[in-house]
């Protein structure tokens, strides 16, 4: 009988090559490229220029041959009269010994290879260097455009690439590239920020007949609002500024701020929880917009509107009528509202000045003349 012995089976696991894994990481994401002076941009976008991004490169293995690198600022805006426009376009292939972290203030018309070393130390061998920026009369036509918009970039849609690629010309293999932190196509939209209207209650409709109005407002640019409604009594306020900067009906409590409503141009009183607003009391109010870039945060507000509350098929004589318009809707609603010393009064009586009665023609032709400036109101008093 024969036996085996030492019997020996080899297995021999083959495993395929795989690409170098190449992680890249944002070293910042985005600076503040939004207010970019084009002064700072002149020429290139080296040294002098300020900071767009950053990147770190590593690898799982090294070295890493004909990495690839890839950096674009494209714009599009009718203000500069760019229709995807490329600013500056840099390409690098090169190869590396360590980590590498670069951004765009190394890349320019005269970078040497001795700008930028790895975090071992040692120099970047840059295999091929392609360096684009828009040329003079173009970089003339961008400077007067920035230079009107104050020296920021205006409106529009920016674009700013940073893509690594590569394949290791070796083994043929693409290099297994992973972003983190950041998007290889950062699309940035700057949008001119037009002003508030208010739309009602307006100048032309102070008096309201409803406790819960609504507020509505226009706006383009920009969809983040705050709205603010204060009571405006003249007695206590000296104007509806001061009202705005006083105890707020909405929001309520007041918290001396502004109510945020989103990107709602519209806002039912009867829909929030705000102090309810009162028949014969006048109000004061204003919308804030926000505008966010990508680094700063611009706030806008509208001008001061007001309007009173009255009942509503509330009806007045000519008298009342000619008080109104000589001291205003809102005096008159302080005095002749529910809540005000005359309310109830229709009527007038007797009217004299300086002593003297006056009939009602002189009385109306007062009015005018109050109206229209010749005379000023120094203090209402009633008895």
């Amino acid at each position: 009988m024969k036996v085996l012995r030492n019997i020996v089976v080899l297995i021999l696991l083959v495993t395929p090559l795989m690409g170098q894994n190449i992680t890249v990481t944002a070293n910042p994401d985005l600076a503040d490229w939004d207010v970019i002076k084009f002064t700072e941009m002149t020429g290139s976008f080296g040294p002098s220029s300020p900071l767009l991004f950053g990147i770190r490169i590593e690898s799982d293995t090294y070295p890493v041959k004909d990495l690839e690198l890839h950096v674009a600022l494209t714009a599009y805006s009718e203000a500069l009269q760019l229709e995807n426009t490329t600013i500056f376009n840099a390409s690098v292939k090169m190869d590396l010994l360590a980590p590498l972290t670069i951004n765009n203030k190394q890349l320019s018309m005269t970078m040497s290879l001795d700008d930028i070393p790895d975090e071992a130390g040692n120099t970047i061998s840059f295999n091929e260097y392609d360096y684009y920026l828009i040329d003079a009369a173009e970089q003339t036509r961008l400077q007067e455009g920035i230079l009107a918009n104050g020296g920021n970039m205006p409106g529009g849609t920016y674009t700013l690439t940073r893509q690594v690629r590569g394949t290791n010309p070796e083994t043929g293999e693409a290099y297994n590239v992973q972003a983190i932190g950041y998007d290889e196509y950062r699309t940035i939209v700057i949008t001119q920020s037009a002003g508030i209207t208010l739309i009602r209650p307006d100048l032309g409709e102070e008096i309201v007949s409803n406790t819960f109005p609504v507020f509505e407002w226009n706006s383009s640019g920009c969809d983040e609002y705050y709205i603010k409604i204060c009571e405006y009594n003249p007695l206590m306020h000296s104007s509806p500024e001061d009202a705005i900067n006083g105890e707020s009906s909405f929001p309520y409590p007041s918290t001396g701020d502004f109510a945020y409503v989103g990107s709602a141009t519209s806002l039912d009183y009867a829909a929030v929880s705000g102090k309810p607003l009162e028949v014969g009391k006048a109000y004061a109010w204003q919308v804030k917009k926000v505008c966010q870039s990508v680094s700063t945060t611009n706030e806008e507000t509208s001008l001061i509107y007001g309007f009173t509350i009255t009942e509503a098929g509330q009806t007045i004589t000519v008298c009342q009528e000619q008080i109104r318009s000589a001291i205003g809707d809102t005096q008159y609603n302080i005095l002749f509202g529910r809540n005000g010393p005359l309310y109830g009064f229709g009527e007038c009586g007797d009217v004299s000045m300086d002593g003297e009665t006056m009939n009602s023609s002189d009385f109306s032709a007062l009015l005018v003349q109050l109206i229209n400036g010749a005379y000023t109101i120094e203090s209402i008093t009633t008895q």
